[in-house]
């Protein structure tokens, strides 16, 4: 089954595609899945759904809206608003309008989201109840802003609602596509030089990523997604949305990152998979043993016990995790079993912890600029430790500062890479020469072509005796710790020394109170 079929051809070595038209995901998503529920949200009353014709059909209004309002293919449109089904309906509309989609993070300070609003020279904005506010009391600040589409209902003069135009018949209007070399998003990230700017990512680059995902996960209609990291960021849009899409798959939005609620959301969606970020998956691993250590003493030594025994088998290569632990497995509705974590690196304790367990978990590497994925493990191919393979059409190398150097700089060449930073020759002429991406990232392969991340270029700290330390390494360990909430590591020059003497080590720690006995707390 393929829901883009019309859009791209079977992958081969030159990943070529068929048409030369735009990411026309609307009118190819549905196929023979028009009633299936595509998207989802958590209520009160249990689930707001919205089938694969519903989000067609959505999706169609906003366009006409965009192009009868005199919108102009290629015109920057923003999405300031919370992880919703109305998201990928705005963001669906505006690619069916031809147009680029500008997601931007909602709990940025006002000052960045006004930048980008202006840096984008975005025309509309596509906003909630929830964030609207931000967007009229900031007007005078958004010279090139002409209009503003709610996704709720609103008695706003000054906003149109999507309610509204779905309730009014409209003709269907249509644009010709761009080439899939024209820019499909531009999402602002701090990059990796570390002022804010907008990456451009084309139609070729995101075909790419969603069929080589859902190809290399194995992702399918069977498959049901929890969605919680923010859609402002390319690894929840490309793997969290983009592709679970792509494949049939359904995906419900839950408006938290409490660990019991996710669980119960999962149970009851009866979710498969989810991407996630390490921050997530240690809630989760907590969540677990903090159940545990409720229950009676007996159980919770048959507990310690089957966990350590299913850690045991895992060295020999005998998974028996969901065997051992069958009620944890019921928390999550006995279907979940994977989580793709990205994001951030992921502590191999963690991992460990959790495949004992009985999930599967597949960490991977990427970046905004590569729309996100470079590498990631496979069920059938993966080594705990690493970022996995590359992608099948990306070329991965190291660059060392000497041969005799185990790592250095990894840099990146694909179709998924950026076109560019939006109206920024310069910085863009600093990462991409010669059509290699110069990530900033520091890493080796190992003998089995798995990718390890070491850490990044700019927060390396130089020891006064000449050592390389990457604060991330320390983080990892010490963050193993279900004491430790956060841990921030980095280097500071010591004042009793001159400057040319290297740096000491230090870190700020936030303490997990959850993991601390009312006695042992400190008023």
């Amino acid at each position: 089954m393929k829901i883009l079929r019309n859009l791209a051809n079977s992958m081969n070595a030159t990943v070529e595609y068929r048409l030369g038209a735009n990411l026309d995901f609307i009118r190819s998503l549905v196929g023979h899945h028009r009633e299936k529920i595509a998207l989802r949200m958590v209520s009160r009353d249990g689930f707001r759904d919205v089938s694969f014709q519903d989000l067609k059909e959505a999706a169609e209004t906003v366009a006409d809206f965009f192009i009868g309002a005199g919108i102009e293919k290629d015109t920057r449109i923003a999405i300031l608003c919370e992880n919703r089904p109305e998201w990928a309906i705005g963001f669906f509309g505006i690619i069916s309008a031809a147009c680029v989609a500008v997601p931007i993070d909602s709990k940025l300070s006002i000052q960045e989201i006004i930048f980008i609003l202006n840096d984008s020279c975005a025309v509309c904005a596509v906003v909630s109840d929830a964030t609207a506010g931000i967007i009229l009391s900031h007007r005078e600040k958004l010279p090139h802003l002409k209009l503003i589409l709610s996704v709720d209902d609103t008695r706003e003069s000054s906003m149109v609602s999507v309610n509204r135009l779905l309730a009014q018949k409209s003709e269907r209007k249509t644009r010709p596509g761009g080439g899939l070399d024209e820019t499909a998003i531009i999402i602002y990230t701090s990059g990796t030089t570390g002022v804010s700017k907008g990456v451009e990512l084309n139609y070729r680059g995101l075909l790419y990523e969603v069929e080589t995902l859902v190809r290399s996960i194995g992702i399918s209609e069977n498959d049901s997604f929890v969605s919680v990291l923010p859609l402002s960021h390319m690894l929840e849009i490309t793997g969290g949305l983009l592709s679970p899409l792509y494949a049939g798959s359904t995906v419900t939005y839950c408006g938290t990152l409490r660990a019991d609620v996710l669980m119960e959301t999962i149970r009851k969606s009866s979710a498969t998979m989810m991407i996630s970020v390490p921050a997530v998956l240690k809630g989760f691993r907590n969540a677990i043993f903090r159940m545990a250590e409720r229950q009676p003493i007996i159980k919770r030594r048959i507990f310690k016990g089957f966990f350590y025994l299913s850690r045991f088998l895992m060295r020999m290569g005998i998974r028996s995790g969901r065997f051992l632990f069958p009620q944890v497995h019921r928390k999550f509705g006995g279907r979940f079993w994977c989580f793709v974590s990205g994001g951030a690196p992921l502590d191999i304790g963690l991992e460990e912890d959790l495949e004992a367990l009985g999930f599967c978990i597949l960490q991977g590497y990427g970046l905004t600029e590569a729309s996100p994925v470079v590498s990631v493990n496979t069920p059938k191919k993966k080594k705990r430790g690493s970022v996995g393979i590359p992608l099948k059409g990306i070329s991965v190398r190291i660059l060392k500062q000497s041969p005799s150097d185990g790592e250095g700089e990894i840099v990146i060449t694909g179709p998924n890479i950026m076109k560019g930073y939006f109206n920024n020759p310069e910085a863009t002429k600093g990462v991409l020469k010669n059509g290699w991406l110069h990530t900033g990232d520091i890493g080796y392969f190992d003998r089995g072509g798995f990718l390890h991340i070491s850490g990044r270029i700019k927060n390396m700290i130089v020891l006064e005796d000449g050592r390389k330390v990457f604060p991330e390494e320390l983080e990892h360990t010490l963050g193993r710790s279900p004491y430790i909430k956060e841990i921030c590591a980095f280097g500071k020059k010591p004042l009793q020394k001159p400057a040319d003497k290297g740096e000491e080590v230090v870190a700020v720690i936030v303490p997990n109170l959850d993991m601390f006995s009312e006695n042992e707390r400190c008023d």
